[in-house]
């Protein structure tokens, strides 16, 4: 039994589990082109581009700074009737 809860059996350490996986079979962010990183749950499919792109995967950086605030500015814009001037 891991000492975390979360950690699957035999890994003791995060950086165990983490090292499971490896960069070089990464899949790319269809964004930036860089590969997409496992996350600390051990997700390594990385996010929806929605609205940015309709296909692919992209990593939680672009996630965060593009398709984040584009999604935001979408819902924004419609619950201001579509008025950009908020």
């Amino acid at each position: 039994m891991s000492n975390n809860e979360y950690l699957p059996d035999g890994c003791d350490e995060e950086w165990e589990f983490m090292s499971r996986f490896s960069l070089a079979d990464a899949p790319e962010c269809c964004i930036c082109g860089f590969k997409i990183e496992v996350q600390a749950n051990g997700w390594a499919e990385g996010h929806n581009p929605s609205p940015i792109l309709e296909h692919g995967r992209c990593c939680g950086v672009c996630n965060d700074t593009i398709v984040i605030p584009a999604r935001m500015d979408i819902l924004f814009s419609a619950l201001n009737g579509g008025d950009d001037n908020g």
